[in-house]
């Protein structure tokens, strides 16, 4: 007879290496969130994973350079983070 298995939905896991930010970048929100996604990303402090669909802490960060064939050279990045501990330590240790 046939193995019969259940098979369980995984979480998706996004884990993108991001540089740490330097003094030329700006924070333009940082705020606690609930995303409407089962998406898991890592801490960007201290690397455990985070459930988007559960509260956690969001920064969105902007560096404004130089024009490029007349348009604005905005780069957005956003770091997620466990908790408002983990955002207060990377934002300390990072800027």
């Amino acid at each position: 007879m046939g193995d019969k298995r259940t098979t369980k939905m995984a979480k998706t896991s996004r884990r993108v290496a991001r540089p740490s930010p330097g003094p030329e970048w700006e924070i333009r929100q940082m705020e606690g969130r609930t995303d409407w996604s089962s998406e898991v990303e890592s801490c960007a402090c201290c690397g455990d994973p985070v459930d988007l669909a559960r509260a956690h802490v969001g920064a969105d960060l902007i560096h404004v350079g130089p024009a490029v064939d007349r348009k604005c050279g905005l780069e957005r990045v956003r770091f997620v983070f466990c908790d408002r501990t983990c955002a207060t330590t990377w934002r300390a240790v990072e800027r």
